[in-house]
């Protein structure tokens, strides 16, 4: 792969992914495609079937069903059957045969169920991918499917239908193309786990889904809420996506994607959920926090496939037990909205209480996410003053990652060199070896290093705790 878009597997990737964006969208934010009252014999009791048969799902996938040989085409005539239901759903509502509420729950379990399947497979298409390719083809689906949707919520009954029948069997298909496609492996780092990389990530995760899923069924109760929070979803977090694909494309080689996985997005979300305890009382609140929640979806999304492909984790299992972890908060927000809201009584203010209590807890979460201690170095030694310490202690990083990663002597003066800002003519013509040898040279120390460009090399060295110097 000497090219980002190199191949017509670009497109089985972004197309692929941009369907079950689209169908994912459609299906929590804007109106339903089959007509009728929700069925609803206690409160929210249609978000509690349907968080306990996705969490379920994800759930039986990672005790068991990845290990499947045919996961794959199972997952397409699964998603197809949800198709067909869907479509014989709206035909029997409309024919006025059985009940709306009813049969929309039905199918949604079905329909959910299905998408369980994808998510993971696409997990698992997608940790085949380098970082920048997992972080851009996934933008880029985003803001395809972005625009999908927005066709679909401007357009006739029937073209919705169709949208909400055929995008998961759709992008099944375009899985199954891609899984054909033979990518360069690559050997992980063997250096940390799935779940070191991950865990803090989880844990906002979580935190996060609790806060959004208080905000969406409090725009459900009122009448033309989805459709208008909808609209504001598409919308804001198109913007919020594509301005974080221009960074990413932009600062490509001289800003690290780990600063837009662990600064700028996670601070987004915390910023939305903060701004929108300030307007709760309105539909404004509950799309602000899906916005913010929307794109850290993405944001995990692209950070677990990245974490498998470097630890070699099976990624149908660690995306089934990361998705049933995220499936549960809507399950987790009601039982919390109603066992504090009858314990303490308090009412419409229970929203706003909660609301800005998660916004705290998730901006302690995005500083728990720092890995390469952006924030601070605890570990220096407080009598040297900076900027001195910063060098020292970097070179002692550089001295740790030679032995760590084990680079040969000559990969050791490349390295030193490297990280010094020189280029391959310099460090050339300073260690008497030709251009082509630098670049081996720099290729083995990626490889060693499991990194794909000199920020990322940099980064990998200063993750590198070190003890206090006496």
């Amino acid at each position: 792969m000497t090219s980002l878009f190199d191949g017509i597997w670009t497109l089985y990737f972004i197309c692929g992914v941009a369907l079950f964006y689209a169908w994912d969208l459609f299906a929590i934010y804007c109106e339903p495609v089959i007509s009728g009252s929700s069925y609803e014999p206690v409160p929210y009791f249609s978000l509690i079937v349907t968080s306990i048969a996705v969490t379920a799902g994800f759930a039986s996938i990672a005790l068991g069903l990845h290990k499947l040989k045919h996961f794959n085409g199972i997952g397409l005539i699964g998603t197809a059957v949800a198709g067909v239901a869907t479509l014989t759903g709206v035909a029997l509502v409309n024919l006025g045969i059985v009940d709306g509420g009813l049969t929309r729950l039905v199918v949604d379990v079905v329909t959910r169920l299905g998408s369980c399947w994808v998510i993971v497979a696409w997990g698992a298409q997608y940790a085949r991918l380098d970082a920048f390719r997992i972080t851009v083809f996934t933008l880029m689906s985003f803001i395809l499917a972005l625009a999908a949707c927005f066709v679909a919520l401007t357009s006739p009954q029937v073209v919705r239908v169709l949208l909400a029948a055929l995008a998961l069997p759709a992008s099944m298909a375009l899985l199954l193309l891609a899984a054909r496609v033979e990518l360069p492996a690559h050997e992980p780092s063997g250096k940390e786990t799935f779940v070191d990389l991950t865990w803090r990530i989880i844990l906002v995760f979580f935190l996060f889904g609790i806060v959004t899923w208080t905000g969406i069924p409090y725009a459900q109760s009122n009448a033309g809420g989805m459709l208008e929070m909808g609209r504001f979803v598409i919308v804001g977090s198109g913007g919020v996506v594509s301005v974080l694909l221009v960074l990413v494309l932009v600062t490509k080689g001289t800003f690290s994607q780990s600063y837009v996985y662990k600064i700028v997005l996670p601070l987004i979300a915390s910023g939305i959920l903060l701004v929108a305890t300030l307007n709760i009382e309105t539909h404004v609140g509950p799309a602000l926090i899906s916005i913010g929640y929307t794109c850290f979806d993405l944001f995990c999304f692209t950070l677990f496939a990245n974490a498998c492909r470097k630890t070699g984790t099976n990624a149908r299992r660690a995306f089934g037990w990361c998705r049933a972890i995220e499936s549960s908060t809507p399950l987790v927000a009601i039982i919390l909205m109603t066992t504090v809201e009858g314990a303490l009584h308090l009412g419409d203010s229970l929203m706003v209480n909660l609301i800005g209590l998660a916004g705290i807890l998730v901006v302690v979460a995005v500083i728990m996410l720092d890995r390469t201690h952006l924030f601070e170095r605890e570990q220096l030694n407080p009598e040297i003053e900076y900027p001195r310490a910063e060098v020292l202690y970097f070179a002692r990083q550089c001295e740790a990652a030679i032995e760590q990663y084990g680079l040969s002597p000559r990969e050791a003066e490349v390295l030193s060199l490297i990280v010094r800002g020189r280029s391959v003519p310099h460090i050339s013509q300073r260690l008497y070896i030709s251009r082509s040898t630098v670049k081996t040279h720099i290729t083995h120390i990626y490889e060693k290093l499991g990194v794909t460009d000199r920020q990322e090399m940099i980064d990998a060295i200063e993750s590198i705790s070190l003890a206090p110097t006496e």
